[in-house]
């Protein structure tokens, strides 16, 4: 609830109190004027006795003398003793109904400012309808741009899923089921990917190869499982010193494992083969559709039924 709508409320339980004091005052006037209709019966009856003793003293009949309710000495002072209270309840109820007209006063003016009041908000909430419009209106573009977000949210969700059951897929990978070669990284490498593919202007500086190179810092280039480096290639710039016997040695080849990690490709086989199916330096859990894929690329046989069988 904005703050428009709060003051609203508030006035409006306000003009309530307004009635509920209206209405307590109509009953209060009321009452008083019951009360003043009982003390003019009063009056009047006294007034009427006080004639018939007045009358008495000049008149030789007895007769309106004996329809006094008491002896007319008695008579007169409970007369004079009633007009004291009488006088004294009309002076109590002339005070109380001048608290009255206090309060009725009073609840006008207070009425009369509610009143200026909510004229006051009416014209601002008018003078404010424009900017009000164009808020609904941004308010309308960000819950669809909410729910444009949601709906890319589960697209890309659903992508992940798709990438996840369909991990022959996965990008930075070679078509030969992961296998790669060694190729130093350049000075000065800041690379956005850990161990990313080699660029095709970096790759022409080495002796070509069939597998693609990657990218290795020299102080990372080096097997966890084993503890041995990786077979540095040669370079093709400058003069050639590559001999018959030395490009006849076939390079040990590397794996690289979705979390990016690089390897001996002989020594991870053996660990996701054997003993575990988690990276040696990041524990991350290698998933079993990239193992078969990878090895069902390379033709390898599964004669026993080890690679159905990943533990």
């Amino acid at each position: 609830m904005g703050v428009t709508e709060r003051r609203k409320e508030r006035m409006k339980e306000k003009r309530e109190e307004f009635e509920e004091d209206r209405s307590e005052i109509a009953e209060e006037r009321k009452w008083i004027a019951e009360i003043r209709d009982k003390i003019a019966r009063q009056r009047e009856q006294i007034g009427r006795y006080r004639g018939v003793i007045a009358r008495s003293k000049d008149s030789t009949s007895q007769s309106e003398i004996l329809e006094l309710p008491m002896p007319e000495g008695l008579l007169v002072r409970r007369m004079n003793e009633r007009e004291k209270e009488l006088g004294l309840v009309e002076w109590r109820i002339n005070l109380y109904e001048g608290y009255l007209n206090r309060k009725e006063v009073r609840l006008k003016r207070q009425e009369l400012k509610v009143n200026l009041e909510e004229e006051e908000m009416n014209q601002r909430d008018k003078a404010l309808e424009p900017e009000l419009k164009e808020l609904n209106q941004r308010m309308d573009d960000v819950n669809q741009l909410k729910e444009d977000i949601r709906s890319m949210k589960e697209q890309v969700r659903a992508l992940k899923e798709i990438n996840r059951q369909n991990s022959a897929q996965i990008i930075g990978y070679s078509p030969d089921g992961g296998l790669f070669r060694y190729a130093p990284a350049p000075e000065h490498f800041n690379a956005r990917k850990l161990n990313p593919v080699a660029s095709a202007e970096w790759e022409t500086r080495w002796e070509p190869s069939s597998f693609p190179y990657l990218c290795i810092e020299k102080f990372n280039a080096s097997c966890v499982i084993c503890q041995g480096d990786f077979a540095e290639p040669l370079q093709t710039l400058g003069e050639c010193s590559a001999s018959t016997e030395v490009a006849e040695e076939a390079p040990e080849l590397l794996r690289q494992l979705p979390c990016r990690h690089v390897f001996h490709r002989v020594c991870i086989d053996d660990m996701l083969q054997n003993s575990s199916r988690s990276c040696p330096v990041c524990r991350r859990r290698v998933d079993k559709e990239f193992i078969q894929h990878v090895y069902a690329s390379e033709d390898m046989s599964d004669e026993d039924g080890s690679w159905e069988n990943i533990p």
